[in-house]
């Protein structure tokens, strides 16, 4: 494995950790019925799911297709 590879999942896996904060986040607004907060941080989260779609596309050209029968199954 390359150091950017390395780089690239070090990046994918910091953002994963993000995402997860985020969304604890807007559970904790959503409780608080704090709902201009939960939109702005949901705003975010989608934001950052972009950018872990797009690096993990980088990292596997198949991720798209992968995570589309993924969801499909799961359904």
């Amino acid at each position: 494995m390359t150091t950017v590879d390395n780089q690239l999942k070090l990046l994918i896996s910091l953002y994963e950790q993000e995402k997860v904060r985020l969304q604890k986040m807007i559970d904790e607004c959503l409780l608080e019925t704090e709902y201009l907060m939960a939109h702005y941080h949901s705003q975010a989260l989608y934001q950052l799911n972009r950018r872990i779609q797009t690096l993990k596309n980088f990292d596997d050209k198949l991720f798209d297709e992968k995570d589309s029968a993924q969801r499909r199954i799961d359904a």
